[in-house]
């Protein structure tokens, strides 16, 4: 995982790191608390999940960001 200050990140490196979760649901509450812990250092993170359009998911990974909820 490249940590801030420590690796150069250029647009279309990441993702950097990926977090597989048993349930939606979890996912949901996994994506919520790292957008906590990334609002102070930028960090940005998305939800990917099944049974929803594709493509606003799509984008997310694209921009390099996710959706505030």
């Amino acid at each position: 995982m490249a940590l801030k200050g420590r690796d150069i990140i250029a647009p279309g490196d990441g993702p950097i790191v990926l977090v597989l979760a048993p349930t939606r649901e979890l996912a949901v509450q996994i994506q919520q608390e790292a957008a906590k812990f990334g609002a102070s250092t930028k960090i940005k993170n998305t939800c990917i999940y099944g049974g929803v359009p594709k493509g606003p998911q799509l984008r997310d990974l694209q921009k390099g960001w996710g959706r505030r909820r």
